[in-house]
């Protein structure tokens, strides 16, 4: 398999998302430990937070979720993506989200 952002092929590459609309494949190189949104907001994985814009997806909003993992993707407006999973049930969403519809939770 080749990774979606860098186009490498190398065995670290896995499915990250495998929905009906597309496949988006990910490799270590591309996983990183964080990400900023356009106003510099700092993201962590296993952060809680909110999405700010549901699009397609409102039956998220003000559902908490956990960052599971953060990519490097050149095609989003951030150039971060997130693979999200529900709070309650641990389930990864089976879509990626460009960080910058991200709400940060205050503990």
């Amino acid at each position: 398999m080749m990774c979606s952002n860098c186009m490498e092929k190398n065995e670290s590459v896995k499915v990250i998302v495998n929905d009906r609309l597309r496949k988006y494949y990910a490799c270590d190189k591309c996983k990183v430990t964080y990400g900023k949104n356009r106003n510099g907001v700092t993201f962590f994985p296993e952060e809680e937070v909110l999405l700010s814009d549901g699009g397609l997806f409102n039956v998220l909003i003000n559902k908490p979720l956990i960052i599971d993992s953060i990519y490097i993707h050149e095609e989003f407006e951030s150039g971060r993506t997130v693979l999200l999973r529900e709070k309650e049930t641990n389930k990864k969403l089976t879509h990626i989200f460009d960080i910058n519809w991200l709400i940060k939770i205050k503990n």
